[in-house]
């Protein structure tokens, strides 16, 4: 059972990586990536993204937190220390 909640734990970790990166930092990116000839895209004055990707960042360290609590095995607590920085890596790389 705890090897069932612990693949599902990084399942879920690894969709909100995956968000984090498919989301992105601007709702217009892609604008620009179906049209080259806009250089000046429009402005997201709301900053709902980002806040999104800020609550999605902190939901993910905290689960890491709680993880690397209640995991006893070495090897899984720095792969969770490893998965932590990576998500933070990528989470100041698209959100700043």
């Amino acid at each position: 059972m705890r090897k069932i909640i612990a693949i599902i734990h990084y399942v879920i970790y690894l969709a909100g990586i995956f968000i984090l990166l498919v989301m992105g930092s601007s709702k217009y990116d892609w604008m620009q990536e179906m049209d080259n000839t806009m250089t000046n895209l429009p402005k997201d004055s709301s900053g709902n993204v980002g806040l999104v990707m800020a609550i999605l960042g902190l939901i993910l360290v905290i689960m890491q937190a709680f993880r690397f609590k209640l995991t006893h095995s070495h090897f899984e607590r720095k792969m969770i220390v490893v998965l932590t920085l990576l998500g933070s890596i990528i989470w100041l790389i698209i959100c700043s």
